[in-house]
């Protein structure tokens, strides 16, 4: 037991309260946008105004997350991704290319002297940490689609909106067959649901009471996501994964992770995080374990639920994350779960009413639990935002207070919150 646990706390150091890195900002004086780099791109000779050593090619993980960033977006927007791939390292022909995405918008003048402007006043202040940001944000049009020679997305593909039950169903995806693509998976995952800078907690461990599991959950779960740790969270978890593989003979209980981010550790209220400790109300729960998979998946794709992403639990159940995008409102995510409830009850989904709570855990994808897998079974679909699906699929609906039942549905999950 004593040696699981350092496992566990090695696997979890690279996410340990640390600050942010700070950005270093250019060298004073240089002059990077009066310098021409001549290189080939795509097979033509091109000249970029800075960065000479500039990658010509994008990494995986910049074409995955700007296949998630729609160029079509907000002028401020526009220009952040500019700034972050200019301080990244990255040569003009990426911006380009991505911005002529937006064909309506798009202006080869405009995007290369708009390149150009962006110097030590800029790009020191955002970077790779604002592109993964704004990829969790899925401000992606709906007809937008990854690029094929992209590394696999894991989460935000964006999926046409559901319009009606008679739609064809979105294919779950296939299950992970190597650690890498399990570590893949846990790591986008979490920067698809949490910021740089926020606190979240993740639950490696579980006890048993009456013969019943539960997660242990305690405030020395608290984790701050930082994206500059990737390489470092991608290597411990990969180690993490390799020692404790069911092909060893292992049988770990999986993984869990809070749905919401949370305060930090110190600042909890208790000793393990609680509702009053939850500082952004986005995500909501949805598993219903008395239905077969199959079952599950086909009532989930025909409800039109604007839906972040699907865990397969590794157990029972699918686990919908579900957006609630409440801001900081505690009043108005409850409000909007128990429209969610109630919709979900009138289409006859069984849904379980302990995971109306906001510090909920969900199983994260990427881990081995009791000889399965935990992993991402379906990527984001239905509205793009909690407003779509009120507007197109709550419109109309008799507004409902709470019965007397559903408040003691309430208290209970207040109790039972810590036990996942």
């Amino acid at each position: 037991m004593i040696q699981l646990e350092l496992e566990i706390k090695k696997a979890l150091e690279f996410l340990k309260e640390q600050p942010l890195k700070s950005e270093t900002p250019e060298q004073e004086g240089q002059e990077l946008r009066d310098r021409q780099a001549e290189r080939i791109y795509n097979g033509e000779t091109v000249k970029d105004a800075g960065n000479e050593k500039a990658p010509v090619q994008a990494s995986a993980e910049v074409k995955s997350l700007l296949s998630r960033i729609s160029p079509d977006c907000p002028y401020s927007d526009w220009f952040k991704v500019a700034c972050a791939l200019k301080h990244e390292g990255y040569a003009y022909e990426i911006f380009r290319d991505w911005s002529a995405k937006a064909p309506k918008r798009f202006d080869e003048d405009a995007c290369r002297k708009t390149w150009e402007s962006i110097g030590e006043d800029h790009d020191g202040k955002v970077s790779m940490g604002t592109l993964h940001w704004m990829a969790g944000q899925s401000c992606s049009p709906e007809q937008e689609r990854i690029d094929e020679s992209a590394e696999k997305s894991i989460l935000s593909v964006p999926v046409s909106v559901v319009k009606t039950s008679e739609t064809s169903e979105t294919s779950p995806l296939p299950e992970p067959e190597s650690v890498d693509e399990m570590a893949e998976q846990a790591y986008e995952f979490i920067s698809s649901l949490f910021r740089p800078g926020e606190h979240f907690e993740l639950v490696l461990k579980r006890g048993c009471k009456d013969g019943k599991y539960f997660p242990s959950r305690s405030k020395e779960n608290v984790c701050l996501f930082n994206p500059e740790e990737r390489s470092a969270f991608l290597s411990s978890l990969k180690a993490y994964l390799v020692e404790n593989s069911p092909g060893l003979g292992k049988a770990p209980s999986g993984a869990w992770v809070s749905l919401n981010p949370i305060g930090e550790a110190e600042n909890l209220t208790g000793n393990a995080p609680s509702d009053k400790d939850v500082i952004a109300f986005r995500y909501a729960l949805v598993e219903a374990d008395d239905l077969s998979r199959e079952e599950q998946w086909r009532k989930l794709s025909g409800l039109n639920l604007p839906i972040k992403c699907v865990t397969w639990s590794g157990g029972k159940s699918l686990h919908a994350i579900v957006k609630i995008e409440a801001g900081a409102d505690l009043a108005l995510y409850k409000e909007r779960v128990g429209k969610l409830y109630r919709y979900l009850e009138e289409h006859h989904f069984p849904a379980d009413v302990a995971n109306k709570n906001p510090s909920r855990l969900t199983r994260i994808p990427g881990f081995y639990r009791d000889g399965d897998k935990q992993y991402l079974f379906a990527r984001e679909s239905g509205p793009k935002t909690w407003l779509e699906f009120e507007q197109s699929f709550l419109a109309g609906e008799t507004a409902k207070t709470e019965s007397g039942s559903e408040k003691q549905d309430s208290f209970l999950d207040d109790l039972i919150q810590d036990f996942g």
